[in-house]
């Protein structure tokens, strides 16, 4: 009954932080938007409690993000259910640095270019003697060094001309190694000076418009992004696609080249 009445206190103080954003995010901090926030709980350490005859709802607790990027800022808010005259924070392990807020409520931590996972702990110094231990992973996207540096979109050297059957279509194709859950947008860009584009989608294969008479491709670049991670690419045909015409015999211009030189470039 006790642990109910203190979580629904900071259910309510969730949700009122909620109403006062212009968003459905919660904002811990002016440089980080909060998109994995979670309640830590906390335990009583009974043989230091200081009156172990009050009888109040007794708990703590911490509220942020599970997870952070390298060379990323986020901010944690500690609660108790009684007042605490001294809040210690410290790092238990990893890349961890305390930018500012020691023996206050909310402390803003700094996550390094090494990090990979850690632990802060922190506890109230006050009627209580409540700890709370925070376990926090590497979100694995975003950030100098993080897993997103190994990242690459591409596009596939082949594609699937819907142009043999009369229709006036292509099927590009996004190639790399980005992960399932990836968008991809495509800009096309025609021989006749024309630039298509296309929104985001999860699926890896895209139907273009191309015209053979036309609107032939000259230029397709896809980008991929994936949480904080966004990168592109693009790939420049010799021989503008498609390549054959509607009887499927290779057009006198692109003499046999199958085309195709790319480049990766990073998207801000």
């Amino acid at each position: 009954m006790k642990k109910t009445s203190y979580l629904s206190i900071l259910l309510i103080f969730i949700l009122l932080l909620s109403c006062n954003s212009e968003s459905d995010d919660i904002i811990i901090d002016s440089n980080t938007k909060i998109s994995n926030t979670v309640l830590f709980e906390g335990e009583i350490n009974s043989s230091l409690t200081k009156n172990k005859s009050i009888a109040l709802p007794s708990g703590c607790g911490v509220i942020g993000e599970n997870c952070a990027n390298r060379n990323q800022i986020l901010s944690y808010t500690y609660f108790s259910s009684s007042p605490s005259t001294n809040t210690i924070w410290s790092i238990v392990s990893g890349d961890i640095t305390i930018i500012r807020g020691q023996n206050t409520n909310t402390v803003t931590l700094n996550f390094g270019n090494n990090f990979s996972g850690g632990s802060v702990m922190v506890s109230g110094n006050g009627v209580l003697n409540c700890a709370v231990i925070l376990q926090i992973n590497n979100c694995g996207n975003g950030g100098t060094g993080s897993i997103c540096d190994t990242y690459s979109p591409g596009i596939s050297d082949n594609y699937l001309d819907g142009t043999l059957s009369g229709a006036n279509f292509i099927h590009l194709e996004a190639s790399g190694n980005f992960p399932s859950g990836t968008t991809y947008t495509w800009a096309i860009k025609y021989k006749n000076g024309n630039t298509r584009y296309y929104p985001a989608s999860t699926d890896k294969s895209r139907r273009i418009f191309a015209a053979i008479k036309t609107d032939r491709i000259e230029k397709a670049t896809v980008t991929a992004k994936y949480n904080n991670c966004e990168k592109t690419f693009s790939k420049t045909y010799d021989c503008p696609i498609p390549e054959h015409d509607e009887h499927g015999n290779l057009l006198p211009e692109c003499g046999g080249n199958d085309g195709g030189s790319g480049f990766i470039g990073f998207v801000k």
